[in-house]
């Protein structure tokens, strides 16, 4: 795509949007269930079945997948993860989606030891490429999707990346590293908010995660 293009979407995505909505109990069951209604046909095209679980034990986690034996895609978030400081409903849409990229995002894919379900699910940076496709679809605009991933990657960043020395990810920044081979964990948050951007646009997976063949 030509760089002029990418600069308008990027004026776009920078757009002012309204605030977000607090983050409620009921508000958080709907999102829930409009992603199921979003996702669940998907998930049936590849011949699998969707089940969402809130599990009570987990609390604040935010989110986990895994391809049952049976054949159905299970996806399990905190009961309780809207009481997570600074999260926000568009937040969890990326989440969401974000699981839900493990299992129809395509390749690279992770190599699965747990069960016998074999290598289905898409590395990290495979996942937040897919998701781009997803939220906006929730959010309905590109410009929503791309602020929602920013805040999303910004709060982990809050969390976890101030210890390591990388910058505050935002729109329009560009992680610059470029891997010797394709990661299959998750990269950094820049480079994971590259990635989603690049997924809305159609551009190349970034080559702080993507090693092509």
């Amino acid at each position: 795509m030509k760089k002029p293009v990418l600069l308008a979407l990027y004026g776009l995505f920078l757009a002012q949007l309204p605030a977000r909505a607090e983050f409620s109990p009921e508000l958080f069951q709907q999102r829930l269930s409009q992603f199921a209604a979003y996702a669940a046909p998907l998930v049936q095209a590849r011949g699998h079945g969707l089940r969402l679980f809130r599990d009570p034990d987990w609390d604040m986690n935010l989110g986990d997948c895994v391809l049952e034996e049976s054949g159905q895609l299970l996806i399990t978030v905190g009961d309780r993860l809207y009481e997570m400081e600074g999260l926000a409903p568009d937040h969890f849409d990326v989440i969401l989606c974000h699981e839900l990229g493990h299992l129809l995002g395509g390749a690279p894919k992770k190599k699965n030891y747990f069960n016998r379900s074999g290598d289905w699910a898409s590395v990290e940076g495979e996942s937040d490429y897919f998701a781009a496709s997803c939220v906006q679809e929730l959010e309905g605009s590109a410009s929503r999707a791309a602020r929602a991933a920013e805040g999303f990657y910004q709060l982990l960043y809050s969390h976890y990346a101030p210890f390591t020395g990388e910058p505050k990810p935002v729109l329009g920044g560009k992680d610059e590293s470029v891997v010797s081979q394709t990661m299959e964990g998750h990269p950094r948050e820049q480079c994971r908010l590259d990635s989603f951007v690049a997924g809305l646009t159609g551009a190349p997976r970034p080559r702080c995660w993507y090693k092509p063949e």
